[in-house]
């Protein structure tokens, strides 16, 4: 049986550094589970998380799940299973399976874009079979689920403004904004020290994103508005691509069903869940200044602060562009606060919950996207 709609020509990989491009590459792909039912390809539903211990603990949760990079390993020898880990595995709801990616792209945009990237090249929009049966496509789903810092808003060490963000809850992010050096260079554009450049760069954003209606004047009116689980429509989606109010930076959106999907879910499992803004930043040790951190909730409705998302939005926009459609979103847990401190104690009751809620994360990063699947 054979899928119908399998895109032959996807966009420019350079190199292969994941194990299901160097599987694809040596034709070992057919010895390996789940792919050699489909050319070699992952599911389009993807986990995507910043390290191989969280790869692991998530395929822990999926039903006969398969860790490629040892797969390919076997097959293609010593060091040749690339620099990530990547597990496949079944997740069920309702009798209904769907095969699920996890991908470790480890930290920071740079990393993500050359690993995120190659691995959902690789990802087959057109659904994806499962021992000889068809199961959802349509789209390629990547959730970013991961940790973040809260940004609060303290004075004398107390919170003064909601909504309260405690360790151990999440952020579900509506949209990122960032510095974006790597988009930037992605798109041919350098120094941001050279202002004809960077003007450069503002009016090849907005040609790029000419779909979009013009977020700058309306950024407000998104950082306030609440997305409903409901599933009530918003401002959030129409405002799609652009900067912020003051143009100082690029903004990029979630996806609307994506967004709906993980609130919903994350809720059920009794998650505190908050929507509202997340800044991608390039540097672990950006707090350094809180007040400046602050001032990107205050100005910007951003209630995080994680090293990921705006890449990881910019290279689902890339492969829709490219007539393959995908959509993204972010899932974090608090495992500290800004201003406070980036981190819970070690051995703290905080740290304690903050453990408890990332693996409930990864269960509801997972339930978004088998409601993504089966339900829209």
């Amino acid at each position: 049986m054979a899928l119908t709609g399998y895109r032959k020509e996807r966009p420019l990989v350079l190199g292969q550094h994941t194990c299901v491009s160097i599987a694809r590459e040596s034709g070992k792909w057919k010895d390996i589970p789940y792919l050699r039912e489909n050319d070699g390809m992952l599911p389009p539903s993807m986990i995507v998380v910043g390290d191989r211990r969280r790869v692991i603990s998530a395929a822990k949760q999926l039903a006969e799940p398969v860790l490629l990079h040892e797969e390919v390993e076997k097959a293609v020898g010593p060091h040749g299973s690339g620099r990530v880990n990547v597990a496949v595995g079944v997740f069920e709801l309702d009798g209904k399976p769907l095969p699920l990616t996890i991908l470790e792209t480890q930290m920071g945009c740079s990393a993500q874009d050359i690993n995120a990237w190659e691995a959902l090249i690789n990802s087959r929009e057109d659904g994806y079979l499962l021992g000889g049966r068809e199961t959802p496509g349509g789209s390629i789903n990547a959730i970013r689920a991961g940790t973040c810092g809260g940004i609060i808003i303290a004075k004398d060490g107390e919170q003064v403004a909601e909504p309260r963000i405690e360790i151990g809850d999440v952020i579900n992010a509506a949209f990122s904004i960032g510095d974006g050096s790597v988009v930037r260079q992605r798109m041919g554009f350098g120094s941001v020290a050279n202002a004809r450049l960077f003007n450069k760069f503002r009016s090849a954003w907005k040609e790029r994103f000419s779909d979009s209606q013009s977020p700058p004047d309306l950024l407000n009116a998104r950082s306030k508005t609440a997305v409903s689980s409901k599933g009530s429509h918003n401002k959030f989606h129409t405002l799609s691509y652009g900067f912020t109010k003051d143009r100082n930076w690029p903004v990029l959106d979630s996806s609307y069903p994506v967004v709906l999907a993980l609130s919903a879910s994350a809720r059920e499992l009794g998650l505190t869940c908050h929507e509202g803004g997340n800044f991608t930043k390039e540097s672990l040790y950006l707090e350094s200044d809180e007040e400046w951190v602050m001032d990107l909730r205050r100005k910007y409705g951003a209630l995080s602060t994680e090293m990921e998302h705006f890449g990881l939005a910019f290279l689902t926009s890339e492969l829709t562009r490219a007539g393959i459609p995908a959509r993204n979103g972010l899932i974090s847990c608090v495992v500290g606060t800004v201003p406070g401190g980036s981190f819970a104690a070690p051995g703290s009751p905080e740290e304690a919950r903050a453990k408890n809620s990332e693996n409930l994360m990864l269960k509801a990063a997972a339930t978004a996207l088998w409601k993504l699947a089966y339900i829209g």
